[in-house]
């Protein structure tokens, strides 16, 4: 990642995954600290951490991705952009960062979801399962 900011940074903004994360494949997403890291080699200016507050697909809360990149950006000094999940921001606007998103959307009541139990599905999201294939017939 040095060699691709030494040839082709600086960049003004960098858009990095931090969810969606688990001990179980370490291999698949990088994790907030990681993510930070490959900012800062790619020489990047700001970072806006992505792929955290849509799909709950990890055994992590909500809100822990960026969290966990916010703690990994202070420590490192790296400029961190943090709107609010559907936000519109302008990196070289004139407002300042986003502060770090406190609680769930209020989808949830305010409530972080406790994404460590299985859900039960419900009449919505079995509409978005995908269908069960139709039996072959065999001739």
């Amino acid at each position: 990642m040095r060699a691709i900011g030494e040839r082709l940074g600086p960049f003004d903004l960098t858009m990095i995954e931090v969810g969606q994360y688990d001990q179980v494949w370490p291999d698949w997403h990088l994790g907030p600290e990681q993510a930070v890291e490959a900012h800062r080699r790619v020489r990047g200016a700001v970072i806006l951490p992505v792929y955290w507050a849509l799909f709950a697909l990890a055994s992590h809360t909500w809100t822990e991705p960026i969290e966990r990149a916010v703690a990994a950006s202070q420590r490192t000094g790296s400029a961190i952009l943090t709107p609010r999940p559907g936000q519109s921001v302008e990196p070289h606007g004139r407002e300042a960062p986003g502060a770090l998103v406190a609680r769930a959307p209020s989808a949830h009541g305010g409530r972080v979801p406790d994404r460590r139990r299985p859900r039960r599905l419900t009449s919505a999201s079995t509409a978005l399962a995908p269908a069960a294939p139709s039996p072959r017939r065999v001739t």
